[in-house]
């Protein structure tokens, strides 16, 4: 029961860390921003448990995985 807890607290911590820049100010910068966020959350989570410091690198050079995120991000921020 505490481990689900912590599991889908962490959940609510990075949606909120990806939507915090679009809620502060919403355009097409700060939906890219989001989406980029999202996206590195998402390639980091991809390669399995634990996360550690060479994931997150090994997540950052994937470019055309983020680029994609950050254009999702950016299209949201030209609707609000």
């Amino acid at each position: 029961m505490i481990k689900e807890i912590r599991d889908q607290a962490l959940h609510c911590a990075a949606a909120a860390l990806c939507l915090l820049p679009v809620a502060l100010a919403p355009n097409f910068f700060t939906g890219a921003i989001s989406g980029a966020l999202a996206g590195l959350i998402r390639e980091v989570t991809e390669e399995g448990d634990p996360v550690s410091i060479e994931k997150v690198k090994a997540a950052l050079r994937s470019w055309k995985d983020l680029c994609g995120w950050a254009v999702g991000g950016l299209i949201v921020g030209l609707i609000a």
